[in-house]
Formats: C-alpha cells, structure tokens, sequence
C-alpha cells in the first residue's frame, strides 16, 4: 500500500517507522541542529565526521508533501567549522512506507560507504572532497593562509 501524503494516520506512521530505522543504525537525535526538521547523526568511525538524516519529520508526523525530501549527508565537524564532504541524492516519500524507509537507509549506506573511500589530507589528516571545481580539497582548508 503506497503512502499518502494527505493521511496523517500514514504522516505519522512514516515517522514512527524512520525513526525506528534511525534507532536501529545507531542514530541519535541532534538536538543542537537549527533545522526545522528532525536530524538524526551517527558519528563515523571514531573521525569528526558525522553521518546526518534530515527526515522531514516535526512533532511526531513528516511533513505533508511539498518540496524537500529525506536528505543524507557527511558532514565534518572541523576547528573551521562544519563542511559538508558527501551526500546522496534525495529521498522522494512515494511508494509504501517501507520502501521509503529502506531508500533511505540504502542512502545512508551510500555515504557512509564514500566516508570509508574519503582520501585524507596529508598534512592535517582531514578528509579531503570534492570542491565545485572538482578538485580535491582538505576539510581543514589547512593550506589556506591565515591571515
């Protein structure tokens, strides 16, 4: 049975059920985030790197459809703030409610996988991403001049 946006019984059931995914990876609540939805985060490995699920969930039911969608992102938590060093592509909630839990957990998969693949700066040891420009970059910026 597909999930229905306009039913809050489905609204609510999709919450319950991503939240209990995100228990059962080991996610916890990031109580400190600005957004205005529910992010999970599960750190990677013992790095500043944090795995972080942007669910579309307030109050105990996700948001009725609009425009966002479930997001997955590494993030890395460095003296120079937070950089995001992955993501995968979003989570459209269409389709039942499993199926939306698991899409979302093949994506958290997704970038905890390119974590494990990240290159690290070989001054600093801060992961290294892609920048705009497709180059490598260091998360520290470490080669950036201090002015």
């Amino acid at each position: 049975m597909s999930f229905n946006h306009s039913l809050d019984s489905d609204r609510v059931a999709l919450s319950s059920a991503l939240e209990n995914k995100m228990l059962e990876c080991g996610f916890t609540e990031d109580f400190n985030s600005n957004a205005s939805e529910r992010v999970f985060e599960r750190r990677f490995k013992d790095t500043n790197t944090y795995i972080k699920v942007y669910t579309t969930i307030y109050g105990n039911r996700v948001r009725p459809i609009g425009r966002d969608a479930i997001r997955v992102f590494a993030v890395y938590k460095g003296n120079k703030g937070n950089r995001t060093i992955a993501s995968s592509s979003r989570t459209n909630r269409v389709g039942s409610i499993e199926d939306i839990v698991m899409r979302t957990h093949d994506k958290m998969r997704e970038v905890w996988k390119e974590c494990s693949s990240r290159a690290v700066c070989n001054f600093c040891g801060a992961p290294k991403f892609a920048s705009k420009k497709g180059n490598e970059v260091c998360a520290e910026a470490c080669w950036a001049k201090v002015q």
